[in-house]
């Protein structure tokens, strides 16, 4: 996670994850900036995703599972914005005016850990580009659907190949949350 050179400022990041062997399609969802996270717990917002105005947001995506766990790529991501009311445009990030915006491409993790702590070898990508999150105070229905090809190690040595799809709907502000 780094810095951008022009403001000075952290960007925001969207961090998803889901293991390789979850039964359901939820991905766990956090937002944070540093090592704030910004999942509101309570207040107005409690529940949602607020992010900042005038802010850069990435998405980094974390893979989990078994030690069978070889590798996993994102083969699309794309983030949904429904606007909560009609007065709202259709994204709350600056240069998009449609409700769907493809995020990518993710690059392979560079390597599959496993983690001894947790019992789970995981894999980490971010994408390359980030959105910008707009000045307008709203609310917005936001989703994200991603595909992804993970490959696991049978016990017999062979790869195995899976494709899944998984998906995340919180509500999410920008600003105050309510329009002038």
């Amino acid at each position: 996670m780094s810095t951008d050179a022009r403001s000075g400022v952290s960007p925001v990041w969207l961090t998803v994850s889901f293991d390789a062997e979850q039964v359901g399609s939820q991905l766990v969802w956090q937002v944070s900036e540093g090592r704030e996270n910004l999942y509101e717990r309570y207040g107005p917002f409690c529940g949602s995703l607020h992010l900042p105005k005038d802010r850069k947001l990435g998405v980094e995506v974390r893979g989990y599972g078994s030690q069978a766990l070889q590798s996993f790529e994102v083969d699309s991501a794309i983030l949904v914005t429904v606007p909560a009311d009609a007065k709202y445009s259709p994204s709350p990030f600056s240069g998009h005016d449609v409700a769907a915006i493809p995020l990518g491409p993710f690059p392979p993790p560079q390597q599959i850990i496993f983690d001894p702590i947790i019992e789970r070898a995981y894999g980490i990508t971010a994408v390359s580009g980030l959105l910008n999150i707009g000045s307008e105070d709203g609310a917005w229905h936001l989703s994200m659907v991603m595909t992804v090809t993970i490959r696991t190690r049978s016990g017999d040595g062979a790869i195995d190949v899976s494709r899944r799809v998984y998906r995340f709907d919180p509500e999410s502000y920008v600003g105050n949350g309510t329009r002038p």
